[in-house]
């Protein structure tokens, strides 16, 4: 009986806790209109890529260092920002293949890809933002709702990341690969 009245308490803590913030600025209406509009579009996402070398032949053990962009809750509660990512690390397998799955956003950042022995790639300092108005090289968007910017993942046809020796020109750049 204790652990029911204490539970019943519990509860009716947080409820009075939730009711004064949504009676303060921190949750006022149009926060919650941004954010369910902003959290309805993360999907699951499963993405499929590829790491090569210059020559198109596959790069095993390379580390892919991947942004997920997803929603954080803490904006209802005045956070600053309605968005916040997930790191992941992984790491291609023989076939030079990765996979990212089992994790859900609404949108994937290639951030590097790297591997004793090559350069990683992008630079250091390089923009990992897109031109206006274009699906760019490093950044997948899963819920976009035109259909020429949203990425459809196709483990057919994954994303390709060439890689280079120190020295060696690039020849080729990553493609996007998912479904046309």
């Amino acid at each position: 009986m204790i652990k029911f009245r204490t539970a019943v308490i519990l509860v009716a803590t947080v409820a009075a806790v939730l009711v004064g913030l949504c009676l303060t600025r921190w949750c006022a209406p149009e926060r919650w209109y941004a954010y369910f509009d902003y959290a309805r579009e993360v999907k699951p996402i499963h993405f499929y890529g590829r790491v090569v070398d210059q020559g198109g032949n596959p790069v095993a053990g390379a580390q892919i260092d991947i942004w997920i962009g997803a929603v954080d809750p803490g904006y209802l509660a005045g956070g600053k920002r309605i968005s916040k990512g997930k790191e992941l690390h992984v790491s291609s397998g023989t076939d030079g293949s990765f996979t990212v799955d089992g994790v859900s956003g609404r949108y994937l950042v290639i951030k590097r890809v790297s591997r004793l022995g090559y350069d990683p790639v992008p630079a250091p300092d390089a923009d990992l933002s897109n031109p206006p108005g274009q699906p760019g090289p490093w950044l997948y968007d899963f819920a976009s709702e035109t259909p020429a910017y949203r990425y459809d993942s196709d483990p057919q046809n994954p994303a390709v990341f060439p890689i280079t020796r120190p020295g060696e020109a690039r020849s080729r750049g990553p493609s996007r690969g998912g479904k046309r």
